[in-house]
């Protein structure tokens, strides 16, 4: 799940699937009902594996817009269907700019997921182009659950031109129960994330994702 997504639809579907893979009920319920509430183009009712695709919550091209043959065959559709879907997503505009409302610049830096206290971590690269420099980054860090006794969650974000030296760019205040913050950051191309937790048992459900302008 890290990288671009390119549509919303598809942002709040790819977070439902993670709380629920996580036992997280009502959050899955409320990203799919925030991922219903995005306009989309309903897939025909020829492509293959809809009813499988559907009771999996991929209703639109959106939803499937960026998913690879591997995520296709665990929605539900067969290798024999594979291609015969893929083409069908070309005829819909798949991997085009669609002329409804949709967000292209959404990055994800760090997936939904639980995390505990085990040191220090460090999230994938975010590569963010050539031209970064002149790029704004609007960063969230939203934090949906926190267990445990005095939790405490800290994310400090590095920045880089090379991959070779890392420079320290920003870092969120730290947290200790679940809400959003958002940062105004210009990285150089590079962009990543450490994150800590600390505390006595503590757990957090926390994402980072990106906007750039």
């Amino acid at each position: 799940m890290d990288g671009v997504v390119r549509r919303t639809r598809r942002y709040y579907l790819l977070l439902s699937q993670a709380a629920h893979e996580l036992d997280l009920g009502a959050i899955a319920q409320i990203n799919y009902g925030q991922q219903l509430s995005e306009p989309g183009i309903l897939l025909p009712d020829s492509f293959p594996a809809l009813a499988s695709l559907q009771e999996k919550h991929y209703f639109t091209a959106e939803d499937v817009d960026g998913a690879d043959c591997d995520e296709l065959a665990c929605a539900g559709v067969s290798r024999t269907d594979l291609d015969a879907a893929l083409a069908q997503l070309v005829a819909l505009g798949y991997g085009l700019p669609w002329n409804i409302a949709f967000d292209p610049n959404l990055l994800i830096l760090k997936p939904l997921a639980r995390a505990s206290g085990v040191g220090t971590r460090t999230t994938p690269v975010l590569d963010m182009g050539l031209k970064s420099t002149k790029t704004k980054l609007d960063l969230t860090l939203n934090v949906e659950a926190v267990e445990g006794s005095a939790p405490v969650l800290a994310v400090a974000l590095q920045t880089s031109s090379d991959l070779e030296t890392w420079d320290d760019l920003a870092a969120f205040s730290d947290s200790t129960t679940d809400g959003k913050q958002i940062l105004n950051l210009r990285p150089q191309r590079y962009v990543r994330a450490d994150w800590s937790v600390t505390g006595t048992d503590s757990v957090f459900l926390f994402s980072i994702t990106g906007k750039t302008r």
